[in-house]
């Protein structure tokens, strides 16, 4: 069946064998439903969408939204900003003009998904068999998905779930939305870096890609140095650091700061903050990690639970707290000094040769006890 529509606002439907419908001008609403039909919008902001069957459909020359639903749908936004969704199936979308931001959606799919526009790959859930092209954003599903820029400008929007988000080369917004979010910090630009909004849940930017240390306030909102070079952070409460020297700070709430590699200055804010180690190198006596405000009194935890405490033994093995004791050369051993002037020096060994391995350099107790680590 033919279908036109008129130069107005049209509503159009089409039977359940094959139609060629094309809604000319007007905003038009235009539901193929069975049958592999050809859509073409024409010009307006065109509501398109397949339905059953293997569809066609070319959004024309405005912002379009575009959806395949089920079957093996062929989708081109044309001119214009659009929004397409493949929905099931294997379907191959071309976001069409360059020139404006398109936007790839999985927000209906029923799994999460795993998108990359750099590598143009997709899988899992309502992905799965997809192919695409022309594409700047990316809304995500309601479950957990991975989302990866391109060395252009873009915005990734993780939906519901616990998702990781991965920004380009380019200046980029990530938006955590529902869920407990990891955003992973690129380049971004010269003049502009990138946007972290963590929204709901418990949500964390990592910096584990930049070989320069960082500067990371979550007290301000603002990065610096590095991959965090201009910056901005809303809702989010831990951050991991880069493989060089950070210093990351924390606000009034919760944070979990982790300076991965690196000599790295941390300062907790209020809150029961955990301050979280990765590794034994990169520290020494002289130029140990530092905690500059470690309170008992708020709850605040030394998590060194990633660090393998005995490397003569597989798996990752737990430190024992040995207080102000000396080493017996066991390994695994995790003692303090108190300075007596307020702060104290923490160091362990791990290979049991009696000599310490890191040091942590610590603000704010002299007195501690196996309760103010997570071994």
């Amino acid at each position: 069946m033919i279908i036109n529509g008129t130069t107005s606002i049209d509503d159009l439907w089409g039977s359940m064998g094959a139609d060629v419908i094309t809604g000319l001008d007007g905003g038009d609403h235009v539901y193929g439903q069975a049958g592999d039909d050809r859509i073409d919008g024409g010009a307006g902001k065109d509501y398109l969408t397949g339905e059953d069957g293997n569809d066609t459909i070319f959004g024309g020359s405005e912002t379009d939204h575009l959806v395949g639903a089920n079957g093996n749908d062929h989708l081109n936004g044309g001119a214009g900003q659009d929004y397409i969704e493949g929905g099931a199936g294997a379907d191959v979308m071309d976001g069409g003009d360059t020139s404006t931001l398109n936007y790839l959606s999985y927000r209906n799919s029923s799994a999460g998904v795993t998108i990359d526009l750099a590598a143009h790959t997709a899988s899992g859930g309502e992905a799965t068999g997809d192919s695409f092209t022309n594409f700047q954003n990316i809304d995500g599903s309601a479950h957990s998905d991975t989302l990866t820029g391109n060395s252009g400008t873009n915005m990734l929007y993780g939906g519901a779930g616990d998702d990781t988000l991965s920004s380009g080369a380019d200046y980029d917004y990530l938006y955590g939305q529902d869920g407990n979010d990891v955003m992973r910090g690129g380049a971004g630009s010269t003049y502009a870096g990138d946007t972290f909004d963590g929204g709901n849940g418990t949500d964390a930017v990592t910096y584990t890609d930049s070989n320069v240390g960082v500067t990371v306030s979550l007290a301000t909102g603002k990065g610096a140095g590095g991959d965090a070079a201009n910056d901005v952070y809303t809702s989010v409460e831990n951050i991991i650091g880069s493989a060089g020297r950070d210093t990351l700070v924390g606000n009034g709430g919760a944070n979990v700061l982790n300076g991965w590699a690196g000599a790295d200055v941390l300062t907790g804010g209020g809150g029961a903050d955990r301050f979280g180690f990765s590794s034994v190198q990169h520290t020494t006596l002289g130029q140990p990690d530092t905690i500059r405000d470690f309170s008992q009194a708020q709850g605040d935890k030394i998590d060194l639970s990633t660090i393998d405490a005995n490397t003569s033994v597989a798996g990752n093995q737990a430190f024992t707290f040995i207080g102000t004791a000396l080493y017996s050369h066991h390994a695994g051993e995790l003692r303090y000094a108190d300075r007596g002037d307020g702060h104290s020096t923490i160091a362990g060994d791990v290979n049991g040769d009696g000599t310490s391995d890191f040091h942590i350099e610590l603000y704010g107790a002299s007195h501690l006890s196996a309760s103010d680590f997570v071994l």
